[in-house]
């Protein structure tokens, strides 16, 4: 049991008692990077247990380090930075619309999917 533990806790059927072994252990090393595949999928699946796990540990790391040192800050800021590109490029084509601009020159201009640019015409 103790050999398999890391493939066993692959599971979101995790008792608290386990999940929070799994994080203090987690929590002390230090290139947890290397496992991220592996935090991803016990978070991913535990997500509600870890938050109570974290909340009632002695230990000093956050939540959010943890997801920063597994990448999911980096890859949070990055959708919400592409979002917020496609926001304004779908703006730009409004606008570019209203001026009676030719399709082609709009999707051009904004680099969106031409059949984005199509609904906006709607």
């Amino acid at each position: 049991m103790e050999e398999n533990r890391w493939l066993k806790n692959l599971s979101n059927r995790l008792d608290a008692s386990e999940l929070s072994r799994m994080y203090i252990e987690i929590s002390h090393i230090d290139k947890a990077v290397k496992i991220a595949a592996y935090l991803d999928a016990i978070m991913r699946a535990n997500a509600r247990k870890l938050k109570e796990v974290i909340k009632m540990s002695d230990s000093t790391i956050t939540l959010e380090q943890v997801f920063e040192e597994v990448g999911w800050m980096a890859k949070w800021e990055a959708r919400g930075e592409a979002k917020g590109e496609e926001l304004r490029a779908l703006k730009i084509a409004k606008n570019m619309i209203k001026q009676e601009l030719p399709f082609e020159i709009i999707v051009s201009t904004t680099q969106l999917d031409p059949e984005k640019v199509k609904e906006l015409y709607q």
